[in-house]
């Protein structure tokens, strides 16, 4: 379900007092709170930040280092689950790209520490 999906899932469980499992996918702010709430269960993060940064040092990297060539293939990248253990982080994180650069850092370190390597062929995508 995509973000819309989710944070109306919540609000139809609660006014139907539905004893059903609700989830979803984004980091929008009611979604996030429908999962602090406890109404949703779960969702998935889709990591917007991250892999917009992660694309945007990639191709940096290849002007500087490639002659501007980009690399050829795909570069995985993960996503999170989100749920009451960790939503308050997640909360946190939302509020600025300040916020978001700081709880992403060491995933941003990890991921660009030898990139290429973690490139894989098209022919691999999922």
């Amino acid at each position: 379900m995509g973000d819309a999906d989710s944070y109306n899932l919540g609000r139809l469980k609660e006014q139907k007092k539905g004893d059903f499992l609700t989830a979803g996918f984004d980091v929008d702010p009611k979604t996030l709170e429908y999962i602090k709430k406890g109404t949703n269960f779960t969702g998935v993060d889709p990591e917007h930040f991250l892999k917009g940064y992660i694309s945007t040092a990639v191709m940096i990297k290849a002007v500087r280092e490639n002659d501007g060539k980009p690399p050829k293939g795909w570069f995985p990248m993960p996503g999170q689950l989100m749920n009451a253990e960790n939503i308050d982080e997640i909360i946190a994180r939302e509020k600025s790209p300040q916020a978001a650069y700081q709880w992403y850092k060491p995933q941003i370190d990890r991921l660009m520490t030898d990139y290429r390597s973690k490139i894989k062929p098209i022919s691999q995508a999922r």
